[in-house]
């Protein structure tokens, strides 16, 4: 019952649809909080909230729905941390939780989803730096960490997420040089780490990256030489303006 324009709050007498196996209720107008009675429902494989006007913390009881595959809750008004239950969710494949006030840190125990192909926890007011231990997600095609107010450096360990895609760290804090290590990441297809303090040069090894179709590296303080390697690569899309080139 996507796109149907409902309006009010979730029914606590959803939690009554034991069997149900996806439940969808993304583009609509609903309000009020995610119920605790949703943990009944534990054959969900796919729950999505997205694009409504749900407030309040995500509750904990999520990490009750040990079969849920896709967790979508993106593009609401939900406050407060990532609840660390959600390491809970061993089979999750797709988590989504980008276009909310979501605070603190990355849980580092989200580095035991070994499932994930995505994670989109962009567009919050997420801090402190990435966790390294995100690394033993090699599975992942999609990592999206943009607008958020991380810190730090980009973890060398990434280097091992070799299904990565798209990688997306734009709009935080982040510093330090863009590791040469990220070049071993030979499927990437989009590369973000615009709007960061990354300083240092562009690696050379830019060039490894032959899937790559779009690289924004503009609005950092990197400087040097711009690779002639980029040269060969076949980009569609490529900004570096607001350096010091």
């Amino acid at each position: 019952i996507s796109r149907r324009n409902l309006q009010g709050e979730i029914p606590n007498s959803l939690g009554n649809l034991i069997n149900l196996v996806e439940l969808d209720l993304s583009r609509n107008q609903l309000t009020g909080q995610i119920l605790q009675e949703i943990r009944l429902l534990e054959r969900l494989l796919t729950l999505n909230l997205s694009e409504n006007k749900l407030s309040g913390n995500i509750p904990t009881a999520l990490g009750d729905l040990v079969n849920l595959q896709e967790l979508r809750l993106r593009a609401n008004n939900l406050s407060g941390s990532i609840p660390t239950t959600l390491a809970q969710l061993i089979r999750l494949r797709v988590l989504d939780l980008g276009s909310n006030g979501l605070e603190g840190a990355i849980p580092s125990g989200l580095s035991v989803l070994v499932d994930l192909v995505e994670m989109n926890l962009d567009s919050n007011n997420l801090t402190g730096r990435i966790p390294h231990k995100l690394s033993s997600l090699t599975s992942l095609c999609v990592l999206n960490l943009s607008r958020n107010a991380l810190t730090g450096a980009i973890p060398i360990e990434f280097k091992v997420l070799e299904n990565l895609e798209i990688l997306q760290l734009n709009d935080n804090i982040l510093c330090g040089a863009i590791p040469v290590e990220l070049m071993e990441l030979t499927l990437l297809q989009e590369l973000d780490l615009s709007m960061n303090a990354f300083t240092g040069s562009i690696p050379k090894e830019i060039a490894n990256l032959a899937d790559l179709t779009r690289l924004s590296l503009n609005s950092n303080k990197l400087g040097g030489s711009i690779p002639e390697g980029l040269a060969n690569l076949d980009l569609e899309q490529l900004y570096l303006f607001e350096n010091k080139f």
